[in-house]
């Protein structure tokens, strides 16, 4: 049997432990490794969708068995079904991240502009943002963070919106 057998591929499947978010939206900002050493060197399979803003520091990581450097003034997309692993965190490390859950997924219209980005995405999941741009999606996070610690639980109709500006972004 090859690699690409359904019974290999049900039981890579079966056997990855899956990562979802108890909450629609989540969002944060990491300046220690602690946390994320806890999925270092260990793969899993992402089953919302996660979005990090690297300001500062390296990690090395898989996302779908390929080898992608994240490094300062990187922007990543982890898009559900994703197969993800850290494998070498390095330096002080500065992330913004924001998260949405596969539930929350799951009553999002799908459009085409986004299933277009998306194909965009899963070809190339990190990118360098320009100067101007790691401003611009700095404050974003900030903005939804903040705004998610005044108002407590945003609106799934609030939601999409955010949600498809950070797949624009």
């Amino acid at each position: 049997m090859g690699m690409n057998s359904p019974l290999i591929q049900q039981a890579m499947e079966n056997e990855l432990p899956k990562i979802d978010l108890p909450e629609d939206l989540i969002t944060g900002r990491l300046t220690d490794t602690m946390i994320l050493n806890l999925y270092a060197h260990f793969p899993c399979r992402i089953k919302a969708e996660i979005f990090v803003l690297c300001r500062k520091g390296e990690v090395d990581a898989s996302i779908n068995l390929k080898h992608y450097h994240v490094g300062d003034n990187c922007f990543l997309i982890l898009l559900p079904g994703t197969v993800f692993q850290i494998n070498r965190i390095e330096g002080d490390v500065d992330i913004y991240f924001g998260g949405v859950s596969s539930d929350f997924l799951r009553s999002v219209q799908p459009i085409k502009s986004v299933i277009d980005v998306s194909y965009a995405i899963k070809r190339n999941p990190c990118v360098v943002l320009r100067p101007e741009a790691i401003e611009m999606a700095q404050s974003y996070f900030e903005t939804v963070h903040k705004s998610k610690e005044v108002f407590g639980v945003v609106s799934r109709d609030v939601l999409k919106h955010l949600y498809y500006s950070l797949m624009y972004m």
